[in-house]
């Protein structure tokens, strides 16, 4: 059996450093795709454990590039509060699946919603 060396631990911790991405057909958009960044778990406990009402589209948020342009967020009324930028865009059932999916890329159980999650949190 082989022993861990620093250099597998160095070459380990780039593997992880790299951020991965979930492409998501949206059918809402007539199947456009939506890219993704998947977020680390300490990320989405950031967002679980904040004071944000909707953190379902705080993550999407996190996640898409796309929902950070100016535009879209000025042309949408949301620069108090950018998140608001999701729900004006996607609807509830579609926020709910990606929001759910990518907790599953980042590690969390499956069984687990996001507010089950905060459930388990607050205990």
């Amino acid at each position: 059996m082989k022993n861990i060396t620093v250099e597998m631990l160095l070459e380990n911790s780039k593997k992880i450093e790299k951020k991965d991405t979930v492409k998501v057909k949206v059918e809402e958009l007539n199947g456009a795709v939506l890219e993704l960044e998947v977020l680390n778990r300490m990320e989405i406990l950031d967002i679980l454990s904040s004071n944000s009402t909707d953190k379902d589209s705080e993550l999407i948020y996190t996640a898409g590039k796309i929902f950070k342009d100016e535009k879209l967020i000025t042309k949408l009324g949301c620069q108090m509060n950018p998140i608001e930028v999701v729900p004006k865009v996607l609807s509830q059932s579609t926020i709910v699946n990606i929001s759910e999916l990518l907790m599953k890329k980042a590690g969390w159980n499956e069984k687990f919603t996001v507010e089950e999650v905060v459930e388990e949190i607050k205990n």
